[in-house]
């Protein structure tokens, strides 16, 4: 689900500097998205980053970026992606066991 906080910033000031506080509001849920259709992209874009050379940490680390999801739920997801896509775990690198480099 992708939710919008409201919040106030308020800055302040001291004798070491500048500090931030913040005051929810609320919070909107704007959209809930389909688990399906979320795999279905994420797959598209770890094909894709896979194929630039990224590891896993990096898969995991773009993958809460992107797609703003907790670190906790991105294995869960990576062994959904793995299982789809036919891949395997080798060095810290995710793989395509059937792909020929030779052909590149």
């Amino acid at each position: 689900m992708r939710v919008v906080i409201h919040a106030i910033e308020r800055k302040w000031f001291d004798d070491f500097g500048a500090f931030y506080t913040y005051v929810i509001k609320n919070a909107d849920i704007v959209e809930i998205v389909d688990e399906e259709e979320l795999v279905y992209d994420i797959m598209k874009s770890v094909k894709a980053w896979i194929e630039d050379g990224y590891s896993i940490d990096e898969l995991r680390e773009q993958i809460a970026v992107v797609y703003g999801i907790p670190e906790k739920y991105i294995d869960l997801i990576l062994e959904r992606v793995k299982v789809e896509l036919g891949l395997v775990e080798m060095q810290g690198m995710l793989i395509d066991p059937s792909y020929d480099s030779t052909n590149s």
